[in-house]
């Protein structure tokens, strides 16, 4: 277990624990030099990776975990909390967007988020998110409205776990949810799709761990003592990590956040050590994609959401002049398109300008995110709703309802104003 116990290489190729690898990571935190704030910080978080540290160790020399890993399907640590599993399906990898205990000003800087995780995937592709240990569904939120970022409390559609012992996991910003209150789950379950609904800039799963009751409100996070994971910026072999051992990018740019990628399956029991060939090959690729994609992931998408978040503050009209010179240096950012067209129609009421927006969607049929194309069909139909044109909202409208889907939103929306109009 490496990213525990064992002494890792640094740069200058002289071996150093863990805990050197994260104090020469942090000193390049471009957040701003430590102040005596920043280093009370770091010490207590250096504390607290130590605390982890000894209960892990704990736990081994109980039998609670045996090296590899425990057979036992739900393996905790004394105390209970339970040893978590990457939270994607086996072979994927994710960029670490953002890590805990964020400085002031951060979204990670709060009570109910300051030991949560952001995982992302800059390629733009929709990964499928999965239960990190076994435990029961105590709260699922699905249906929220994309456009509405105060949406399940700012984490838009959202699954809580119920792991026993008082502990659960919450998965937050999920485009679809499959799961229902009171389902059970087995680790590496599927659970929904990542998405973006919520207070989010980017498609990324928020995941944290917390300790209360799953189903008053939530308590606190908790530190994550033990993940199993492979830190890709490194080697291809799975560890147990705290979560204060993530390494997350630094800055917008997404240059510095470490990969990390996945062992988790339902039917297998989990790794430690070398991933097996396969699974080796199948996370390098995935690595190397995102490598590729992570650098230039998307500017112009953290504008989007950025401008939208300011919309309240700046004005409808300010955002849709920021948007519109965003199409014009890149006319395929089809999130800039949407927010153009909800902008010209709902605030400004330019309904051809609206209608031109939505149909640069609906020409363009986008896959990603998901939810982007029956939501412009939707916007055309409220368009026409709005002209009193009742045929060509029912189209735009049964166009919307029939892109199936089974938590985003849109479809309910789509089949309420459905039948208001087929009463009329």
């Amino acid at each position: 277990m490496r990213g525990l116990f064992y002494p890792q290489t640094s740069q200058n190729g002289q071996p150093h624990t863990t805990m050197g690898v994260l104090m020469e990571n942090r000193s390049g935190d471009r957040r701003g030099s430590k102040t005596q704030t920043n280093l009370k910080r770091e010490e207590i978080r250096m504390k607290t990776i130590a605390l982890a540290h000894s209960w892990t160790l704990l736990a081994l020399m109980m039998n609670t975990v045996n090296p590899p890993v425990s057979a036992n399907p739900a393996p905790k640590l004394p105390n209970g909390e339970p040893i978590l599993r990457m939270p994607f399906p086996a072979g994927t990898v994710v960029l670490c967007l953002q890590g805990n205990q964020s400085p002031p000003g951060y979204s990670h800087s709060t009570p109910t988020c300051l030991h949560a995780i952001d995982f992302s995937n800059p390629t733009g592709e929709a990964d499928q998110i999965v239960a990190a240990a076994d435990g029961v569904v105590a709260y699922a939120l699905s249906d929220v409205d994309p456009d509405d970022m105060l949406a399940g409390s700012g984490f838009g559609n959202h699954v809580k776990i119920d792991h026993g012992d008082g502990y659960f996991t919450l998965y937050a910003h999920f485009e679809s949810v499959k799961v229902s209150e009171g389902d059970r789950v087995k680790t590496g379950d599927p659970l929904g799709t990542m998405g973006q609904t919520g207070n989010t800039k980017v498609p990324h799963l928020h995941f944290s761990l917390h300790r209360g009751n799953p189903k008053a409100g939530l308590p606190p996070t908790v530190p994550i003592h033990a993940l199993i994971a492979a830190d890709m910026t490194l080697s291809t072999e799975f560890n147990l990590f705290t979560s204060l051992e993530l390494i997350p990018e630094a800055g917008k740019d997404a240059t510095e956040g470490h990969l990390y990628g996945s062992e988790n399956k339902s039917d297998q029991k989990p790794l430690s050590g070398a991933a097996p060939n396969a699974l080796a090959a199948k996370l390098q690729k995935a690595a190397e994609q995102l490598r590729k994609a992570k650098g230039k992931a998307p500017a112009e998408t953290l504008w989007v959401h950025d401008i939208v978040q300011k919309m309240n503050a700046n004005g409808p009209r300010w955002a849709h002049d920021k948007l519109q010179q965003i199409v014009a240096a890149k006319p395929d950012e089809m999130e800039a398109w949407y927010w153009i067209g909800v902008t010209a129609h709902t605030s400004l009421q330019k309904n051809k300008v609206a209608t031109r927006a939505f149909n640069k969607i609906i020409e363009a049929k986008p896959k990603t995110p998901t939810w982007l194309l029956p939501w412009a069909h939707l916007r055309i139909g409220m368009i026409a709703e709005s002209e009193n044109r009742p045929n060509d909202a029912i189209a735009a409208f049964e166009k919307s309802v029939s892109f199936r889907e089974d938590g985003s939103g849109f479809e309910k929306v789509a089949r309420d104003k459905l039948k208001k109009l087929q009463k009329n």
